[in-house]
């Protein structure tokens, strides 16, 4: 069961390609997985620290994100 979560923060307008970009992960990766929002996607890992490595690699390798928070 996933019990850290992270929220990843979109730009206007790049919502698709996140979401794709999160979705090629997703099928690498079976220990990730995330729910898409209107203006952000929750992310979900067993590890935190993954978490952590993966929300940072959004922000500089994802056109679109602008940041997250670990909740």
């Amino acid at each position: 069961m996933f019990k850290k979560r992270a929220v990843v923060f979109i730009e206007n307008g790049k919502e698709k390609e996140v979401f794709s970009v999160c979705e090629d992960i997703k099928k690498r990766d079976k220990s990730f997985d995330f729910l898409p929002l209107k203006k952000s996607i929750l992310l979900y890992d067993r590890s935190k620290d993954r978490l952590h490595k993966r929300a940072m690699w959004m922000v500089k390798k994802v056109k679109g994100v602008k940041g997250y928070t670990v909740l």
